[in-house]
């Protein structure tokens, strides 16, 4: 039985010389989960021992 002769790849097709993408998001959805307390390790100060002056290398 013949086989039919091989065809090989198609030749690319012609390609424009410009071209411009447009992509739209219409949703953007993002899954978080909450961050694992940590028991161990003490609580950060939220406040800087320092005053403002001090901060800012002023001498009083």
């Amino acid at each position: 039985m013949p086989t039919a002769p091989d065809r090989g790849t198609p030749p690319p097709a012609a390609q424009p010389a410009d071209t411009v993408v447009r992509v739209t998001i219409d949703r953007l959805v993002v899954h978080t989960t909450p961050a694992e307390p940590v028991v161990d390790a003490p609580a950060p100060e939220r406040r800087s021992r320092l005053n403002l002056d001090e901060y800012l290398g002023r001498r009083p």
